[in-house]
């Protein structure tokens, strides 16, 4: 979720501060910056039929990585592909609801939903090539000391 220019909350209850953010909003598409990892999502989500997730694909933005630190992780949230309207605002709804993982062929992609049926999430674990991209996309991990 975000908050004032580049803040961003996680669901455990973590916020944290993205530089990355200031940049151009098409320049955070994840069809731009993970383009094979956007392809791989898209067919892996295609296999399961939940064409409703396909159509949200084109319009995500990258926000923010995982503040976990952990060296295996590339996990990332996305701005979702609409705005909550004012009544889902004031029900509380954009909270995670499920997750569904996607089964891909190398590490664990996981994909995170809230209560509106938007992506909000990807979890990523033991992904090389996905860290090495939202790196160079200036997404830098944040290291926990």
């Amino acid at each position: 979720m975000l908050l004032g220019a580049n803040f961003f909350h996680f669901g455990d209850g973590t916020w944290v501060y993205d530089s990355a953010t200031e940049r151009k909003r098409e320049q955070m598409k994840l069809k731009d910056l993970l383009p094979e990892f956007y392809s791989e999502v898209e067919q892996l989500i295609a296999k399961q039929g939940l064409t409703v997730l396909i159509e949200q694909l084109p319009y995500l933005e990258i926000a923010a990585r995982c503040p976990c630190g952990d060296d295996f992780c590339s996990s990332f949230n996305v701005k979702p592909w609409r705005e909550l309207n004012v009544v889902e605002q004031n029900i509380v709804l954009g909270k995670l609801e499920k997750t569904i993982e996607l089964g891909a062929e190398s590490g664990y992609v996981i994909v995170d939903i809230d209560n509106c049926g938007r992506i909000i999430g990807f979890e990523v674990l033991y992904r090389d090539d996905v860290d090495a991209a939202l790196e160079k996309a200036g997404f830098k991990k944040i290291i926990s000391e």
